[in-house]
């Protein structure tokens, strides 16, 4: 790789990608870690509800971010901006990039829109600035900014475990319809885990994840978050 990457071809410029949101199938919680963070098994799945971002090309060495939805910020913070700084940065990218998001998928609502944003930056970036990156690199660039990341770097569906960010893909299930139900409030993940009672940590011999992966049966799935969710948000139950 040089020193210096760039564009190899402009042939890709503009372009406009779909960022996919995600259900958790199922989630449970397998106790704490030692970096404060939470040992969790979820299955991930991502679903035909998207954003779009489109991605240009710009002659000064800069990240111009822009976005449809007044309530998310778009500067430094974004997540989008810290995928495209991260790249820029570590791979010393000279190129000048502006991006573009409609905004579909609502924020706070455990869809992992910012976090699928994330990931189409990395991919995009990787392909356009002729990094070459693999996948596995991808992913490991894609855990420093969330461990929801790594997953949008796979999609279909997939086994999280660790923080959530170690990704296994597992056969596709069948084309099911969901009804997604949004509430006018968000909800903070990292509150309800901070309350989260070990209690309630799930062992492997009770786990209703690993039954699912043995016969597929969608109606063992539970969240294991669901008590304590309901426990501040009584009204959700």
């Amino acid at each position: 790789m040089n020193e210096k990457a760039g564009l190899r071809s402009k042939r890709y410029w503009p372009m406009r990608i779909k960022s996919f949101a995600k259900i958790n199938l199922g989630l449970e919680v397998r106790g704490k870690r030692e970096d404060n963070y939470h040992e969790v098994r979820t299955l991930l799945q991502t679903i035909n509800f998207f954003d779009v971002l489109e991605f240009r090309s710009t002659e000064q060495d800069k990240i111009l971010l822009k976005g449809d939805d007044k309530t998310i910020s778009w500067e430094r913070d974004n997540l989008i901006f810290r995928a495209a700084l991260l790249l820029k940065e570590q791979f010393h990218v000279s190129q000048g990039i502006e991006i573009h998001v409609t905004k579909n998928i609502p924020p706070g609502k455990g869809l992992g829109g910012g976090s699928s944003n994330a990931a189409v930056t990395l991919h995009v970036l990787n392909k356009t600035c002729g990094l070459r990156l693999g996948k596995k690199a991808l992913m490991n660039l894609g855990k420093q900014l969330g461990a929801d990341v790594p997953f949008f770097l796979e999609g279909g569906l997939c086994l999280g475990s660790g923080r959530g960010d170690e990704i296994t893909p597992l056969s596709d299930a069948a084309t099911l319809f969901c009804l997604l139900v949004l509430p006018s409030f968000s909800i903070q993940t990292a509150h309800i885990y901070s309350h989260f009672p070990l209690s309630l940590t799930s062992q492997d011999k009770d786990s209703k994840i690993i039954q699912f992966l043995e016969n597929r049966e969608f109606g063992l799935l539970e969240n294991r978050l669901e008590e304590t969710v309901f426990r501040f948000y009584p009204q959700l139950k």
